[in-house]
């Protein structure tokens, strides 16, 4: 028991040996990229799968109840092992900026000051999205003995899933964004 006035001591935190401290090569888990494929350590296959994400807010009672439906269904059919992975990216507006600043463009030639002022707006309001938001992602890891395993769980998860789910294949490129945000959280991507 801690009496009042009186501090108790902290411990210190004592340095680490050198012995205990890994190299990140050590650390990761991936061997290599095939394809699309992740090959672990352990020569074992690893593919990520991207969960379209709805707004449910948007979505009535009944709509809510069959997305979740959905994902309960997928889970009792599909029986190999599988990781679900929900993640933050920030949200990209790009497309939406220059289908504006191309409106913006057209007013200014067409001097139609309402329409200027409207694209000029909608590019701020993208741009603020852009910079305050960020895009809630879902991705689902499967695994395989070897490639062909693999390819075929691939094809059962899409298969045993709805509509709903709308579950894609994601390619190389943004496994590695994934991959490096996931074992990097504080960094922007």
């Amino acid at each position: 028991m801690v009496k009042k006035g009186k501090q108790t001591k902290r411990e210190s935190i004592q340095p680490t040996n050198s012995k205990d401290l890994y190299e990140v090569i050590e650390v990761f888990p991936y061997k290599r990229m095939d394809g699309d494929y992740l090959v672990t350590k352990n020569d074992t296959y690893e593919a990520i799968y991207k969960v379209e994400t709805k707004n449910i807010y948007d979505l009535s009672l009944a709509e809510r109840y069959q997305v979740m439906d959905s994902l309960t269904n997928l889970c009792r059919l599909y029986v190999e092992d599988l990781c679900i992975l929900s993640m933050m990216f920030p949200s990209s507006t790009e497309v939406n900026q220059n289908y504006w600043r191309e409106q913006f463009i057209q007013a200014q030639e067409q001097m139609n000051l309402e329409r200027m002022e409207a694209a000029k707006n909608q590019v701020n309001v993208q741009m603020w999205v852009e910079k305050q938001l960020a895009n809630h992602e879902f991705y689902i890891f499967v695994y395989g003995n070897n490639k062909t395993e693999l390819i075929e769980n691939g094809k059962r998860l899409i298969r045993n899933s709805s509509s709903d789910l709308a579950i894609k294949a994601v390619k190389a490129d943004h496994v590695e964004k994934i991959l490096f945000k996931l074992f990097n959280p504080n960094t922007e991507v």
